[in-house]
């Protein structure tokens, strides 16, 4: 790889840092800068194994095909299936069969329990997940973490307690993550890239990008299958086809979601075969991550608050139980005290620039709604269009 000043600038700046005591690097840079290839042209340097991981499963393929191997999800690298034990389950069966005896039945208390049955035998039968000590980190030499932003504090720590070196990119451009993401990026870059590279200046999902970045106006029309089109140019029909349709508002989200089922001819409000979700809180143990997508495979009703679903996503599937208010819009009946009982999903054809953060797609769609986040318009846009590895169309509204 030829390196421009900059570019080699901060190579000689890790090298420096791999041979200090100090355990992580902040390569940070626009995108286009050449973040990736630095860290791949690094890695050649190493000695020792060095292991590739990003947060979702969509940007560990960008990875791969960026040439970086071996790349996996940071949830694969370092968590494993825990056992099982059927010991509180048993308890909790005893228990049911007890007040369900008793006399008078309390019914409340007997609902209550058939539901922590309920929970209990699904977590059974699912995989739960705890930090593997046999972890390939463990013996590595180095850890190159892509699209940083997402990792929070709880996985932060855990990959931290391997002590291997981490070399983690990052893009300071983009949104803030909410909640408790960003952990690694809370913090200045060690090396801050923000020269476009010369074999990127061509794409024009990166030229459409810098404009963005800058706040510069972007033009209507084509260019090398990306493109900006006016609202109402796009039928649902081929909205549909978009590998991900990236919005701003949740209204927008469900407006889209709702009328991209509809073209599919979904018959009910709720999930069904072949649906397609986004995941809306992270539960590490179930491998579990916001904004992680999933596919049903095969969903049954369990009541008017909950259903049962069979689901794949980034490897492995899952049965989990989880609300249905989030798909009727009525999720601010879920109490906060009953948050953690179950998952929370809602379909993803369309999903916030928020929630698509840490991920990329090869085709995207961008409903252009960036003037809704006032300052933060600029890094909306940048965020939204920089999830396209291949092409991007922005509807302008």
């Amino acid at each position: 790889m030829e390196l421009s000043p900059q570019q080699a600038e901060a190579m000689r700046a890790v090298k420096a840092w791999v041979k200090t005591d100090k355990q992580v690097f902040r390569l940070f840079g626009y995108a286009g800068t050449g973040k990736t290839s630095i860290a791949k042209e690094f890695a050649n340097t190493v000695g020792g194994q060095v292991l590739y991981a990003a947060f979702t499963g969509k940007a560990t393929m960008v990875l791969q095909q960026k040439g970086c191997y071996p790349a996996t999800t940071i949830h694969k690298l370092i968590y494993r299936p825990s056992d099982k034990c059927v010991e509180r389950l048993e308890d909790l069966e005893l228990e049911l069969m007890q007040a369900e005896q008793a006399d008078p039945v309390d019914q409340a208390f007997v609902d209550n329990l058939k539901d922590e049955v309920l929970a209990e035998s699904d977590r059974i039968k699912n995989p739960n997940f705890k930090t593997n000590p046999d972890s390939d980190l463990k013996t590595a030499s180095l850890l190159i973490i892509d699209e940083v932003s997402m990792v929070g504090k709880e996985m932060a720590m855990d990959l931290l307690s391997y002590d291997t070196k981490i070399l983690v990119l990052g893009d300071p451009a983009q949104l803030p993550p909410v909640g408790c993401a960003g952990f690694f990026t809370s913090k200045k870059a060690d090396f801050l890239l923000t020269e476009i590279h010369r074999q990127a200046a061509g794409s024009p999902v990166l030229a459409i990008a810098d404009l963005a970045r800058k706040g510069q106006t972007i033009p209507v029309g084509e260019s090398g299958g990306s493109r900006v089109v006016p609202t109402g140019k796009l039928g649902i029909a081929e909205v549909a086809e978009f590998d991900q349709i990236i919005v701003g508002t949740n209204r927008a989200r469900k407006d889209i979601n709702r009328l991209v089922r509809q073209h599919l001819e979904r018959k009910t409000h709720l999930p069904e075969e072949g649906d397609k979700l986004v995941a809306l809180r992270n539960n590490y143990e179930r491998g579990i991550l916001n904004g992680s997508q999933w596919e049903v495979l095969r969903v049954e009703p369990v009541d008017e608050d909950r259903i049962w679903m069979q689901i794949k996503g980034d490897g492995f599937t899952q049965i989990v139980t989880a609300w249905t208010h989030h798909f009727e819009g009525r999720e601010r009946e879920i109490r906060p005290w009953d948050m953690k009982l179950y998952e929370h999903f809602d379909f993803g054809y369309a999903v916030t620039c928020h929630k698509a953060q840490g991920s990329q797609w090869d085709n995207i769609l961008v409903i252009d709604e960036s003037r809704v986040f006032r300052s933060d318009s600029r890094k909306w846009l940048y965020t939204a269009v920089t999830r396209a590895a291949k092409s991007v169309t922005i509807v302008k509204k």
